[in-house]
């Protein structure tokens, strides 16, 4: 039994029948309904459904429901959409470190082993928060030599990644 299924018992007789139609569930008294009425798709990112847009859903299929009963319908089966978060810049140029200079002019091709080194930052978000993962590359034969992991971006990721690195070349 799902637990769209338990929410639909404990709404009354008309609510039911919407719930298991925003839902896509099987409503044991309805007869074959037709093409036109088809339960709402939230196959995908249900997370992007909240009450807007499953009221304007309905709308269109010409089911009479509010727009306040379909947000109490999802409250009460507990779904909520999930917002988009703000973009967080996480580049600080207003540092008063020394830049390098670009000694690689992207010339990519080396032609002895452990004579260039790349490397890059990246971040994955998990549901803990972000984690950090920083990866040094020989660019002789394209492999990762080094790399670490930690859940701020900080000057002790890089060292750690680049001692990797170093101890892997000896």
């Amino acid at each position: 039994m799902s637990c769209f299924r338990i929410g639909c018992e404990r709404l009354s007789s008309a609510s039911i029948k919407l719930t298991c139609l925003i839902f896509s569930l099987f409503y044991p008294g309805w007869p074959n309904r037709s093409s036109g009425s088809n339960p709402v798709n939230l196959q995908g990112d249900e997370s992007a459904y909240g009450w807007p847009r499953i009221w304007r859903e309905l709308k269109a299929r010409g089911v009479r429901a509010g727009k306040e009963r379909a947000r109490k319908l999802l409250k009460v089966q507990g779904i909520r959409a999930k917002g988009k978060k703000k973009f967080k810049v996480t580049t600080d140029i207003t540092h008063d470190l020394p830049i390098s200079a670009n000694l690689l002019a992207r010339n990519f091709s080396v032609m002895q082993p452990s004579r260039v080194w790349t490397g890059d930052i990246t971040y994955i978000h998990m549901d803990e928060g972000w984690l950090y993962l920083a990866v040094v590359i020989e660019l002789f034969s394209r492999q990762i030599v080094g790399f670490a992991m930690d859940h701020r971006m900080t000057r002790s990721l890089l060292i750690d990644d680049l001692r990797m690195a170093w101890f892997k070349r000896k």
